[in-house]
Order: C-alpha cells, then sequence, then structure tokens
C-alpha cells in the first residue's frame, strides 16, 4: 500500500525553487485569485493551451489558462526544465495528461470555479475538490454495500452528509487514478476513513490490491472546500509542512 499523501499551499509553492530529481507525488489546493500565485501563473500559453480552452473538455474556462500555466510550472519545477518547454494537453475524457519534454509524468486536475487541485507524480494519480454545500442526504446508489452499513451508523443527519461528501470525493479521485473516471460504477469501490484524515481504498475489481489517499476540508476564503488526492504507485509522498 502506498504511504498517504501531504497536501501543500499556495504559500509554500511559492517557496519551491526546484523539485528537479524529486520522483514523489506533490499534491495542492490552491484559490487561482490569490496573489501569491502571481509569479508562477505568468506564462504564455501554448498553441495547445489555446486549443484545449476552446475545446468541450476545458472545465471552469475563465479559469483555464491559469490551471494549466500552473499545472506547466510545477512539471517544469520537477524536470528541472524550462517552463516553455512543458507541452501538457488533456485526453478524450478530459484529462490532463504531459507530452513532452517527458511524457512519463503523471499529472491530475480537478476545478471548482477559481479553485483548483492539482497533483503530480511519478505514478498514476487523481485528485478531486469539492464545495461543502446545502446538506443532502446521500445517494445510496454510488455507494459500496460496506459504505452504506457505515452510513447507517452515522446517526446524525449531519454526520452522515460529511461523511458521504468526504467518501465521493475520495473515489472519484480513485477512479480519475485509473483513468477510468465515471465509466466504473463507483458503488464497486469501498473508502474506509483512518485518523489525521487519511483513507483507504478497496477495489472490488481488483481484490488483492489497496491504496491509500488523503482527504482534507478547509476553509479558503469564503469557501469551505474539500479535497482528496490517491497516488496508485511509485514512491513515498512528501509534501512541506504548512
Amino acid at each position: 500500500m502506498r504511504p498517504h499523501p501531504i497536501w501543500i499551499y499556495a504559500r509554500q509553492i511559492a517557496r519551491w525553487k526546484t523539485l528537479s530529481g524529486d520522483l514523489t507525488t506533490r499534491a495542492l489546493v490552491v484559490d487561482l485569485e490569490d496573489p501569491v500565485l502571481a509569479p508562477l501563473l505568468d506564462l504564455a500559453p501554448t498553441p495547445r493551451d489555446i486549443a484545449d480552452e476552446r475545446g468541450k473538455l476545458a472545465g471552469p474556462r475563465k479559469y483555464f489558462l491559469r490551471r494549466r500555466a500552473l499545472l506547466r510550472k510545477l512539471v517544469s519545477l520537477r524536470l528541472g526544465c524550462s517552463p516553455a518547454d512543458v507541452v501538457v494537453t488533456h485526453d478524450a475524457d478530459g484529462a490532463p495528461r504531459v507530452v513532452g519534454p517527458d511524457p512519463s509524468i503523471f499529472v491530475s486536475v480537478s476545478a471548482r470555479e477559481s479553485f483548483a487541485a492539482l497533483a503530480i507524480s511519478d505514478a498514476p494519480v487523481g485528485v478531486d475538490i469539492e464545495f461543502a454545500g446545502p446538506p443532502t442526504e446521500p445517494l445510496r446508489e454510488v455507494l459500496h454495500p460496506v459504505e452504506r452499513v457505515e452510513m447507517e451508523k452515522e446517526w446524525r443527519s449531519e454526520s452522515r452528509v460529511t461523511r458521504f461528501l468526504e467518501t465521493w470525493i475520495a473515489k472519484e479521485a480513485y477512479l480519475k487514478a485509473l483513468g477510468t473516471g465515471l465509466k466504473r460504477d463507483p458503488a464497486t469501490v469501498a473508502i474506509g476513513f483512518d485518523r489525521f484524515g487519511t483513507f483507504r481504498v478497496a477495489d472490488d475489481a481488483r481484490p488483492a490490491f489497496r491504496a491509500a489517499g488523503l482527504w482534507d476540508a478547509k476553509i479558503m476564503g469564503e469557501k469551505f472546500v474539500y479535497c482528496a488526492c490517491v497516488a496508485l504507485d511509485g514512491r513515498p509522498v512528501h509534501g512541506l509542512p504548512e
């Protein structure tokens, strides 16, 4: 089982000078309106960036080029190259892919309005971000039978709603790391929560396989943001202390 990820936040990113030679996973969540990020976002878009922004799978378009600039900057720090040399595109499902100069780097991006979660790794990685919203009852059809039993133990409705949101983002992050997204039935994946925001993934389709991930809940500006990250293989995940 892979060690758990650690989140990194905007002011830590701004202090990075190089990640070259670092083969571990970095996962981060940012508000792209944060002025601290300005030096990392001042990057001319490539023709591929502009074409992807105009495509159907661009996500929240207002911030697409900022997300792409930050992702290219992180990849350049990892590879020790110029951001101008980094080329990123997305696949048929909209997932980002590094195509140059080193296509062996794995990345994942999730966005809501100006907020974005990004991950970069030497292994398949998935990340998801959601906002806390009005309380709604969990959708039983997306829960694994084991999760349904656990959800019933959350006798207070507010606890059940929170646990469902945490479960959902963990599932989405894992399915992104697999490369299937919601083409896979999320009810075939079970999430088990540990202490300190970590979780375990059990997959009915891969009974001998286990994955580990991290979820977080953080107030950022006026938003209460939930995020989750899973890396499937590779070396231990490291981050900087907040």
